[in-house]
């Protein structure tokens, strides 16, 4: 809505967006924090989440250069294994077995046969 001559802003909105930069800004400033080192250190997010997957251009400064010692994974790095595809997991499953149905016997004849 506005109001006047001014707009009115959205202060979480725009706090939420501050932090968001700050957290996933790559940068030489950021330093390796702002290089995916959480993935370095501890391995691949749940389910694979990928959070710079769709990083604004913003927030990648392209001033920030890395050694390959800084980009090596840490001791308790982790990787993701993915789940096999439906098909192949359904393969992986035995398969239930059914009891044999046992016949049912009626009259003396089929009394006398179980004895």
């Amino acid at each position: 809505m506005a109001h006047g001559p001014h707009e009115a802003k959205d202060v979480d909105q725009e706090a939420l967006e501050l932090l968001e930069g700050r957290m996933f800004e790559i940068s030489q400033a950021a330093g390796r924090a702002g290089y995916y080192q959480w993935g370095l250190d501890a391995g691949h997010h749940q389910d694979d989440w990928e959070p710079y997957k769709d990083l604004r251009s913003m927030w990648n400064h392209y001033d920030a250069e890395f050694s390959e010692s800084e980009l090596q994974t840490g001791p308790e790095y982790t990787a993701f294994e993915a789940p096999p595809p439906p098909a192949e997991a359904m393969s992986l499953i035995p398969a239930k077995r059914r009891p044999v149905p046992v016949p049912a016997y009626r009259g003396a004849k089929a009394a006398k046969k179980r004895r």
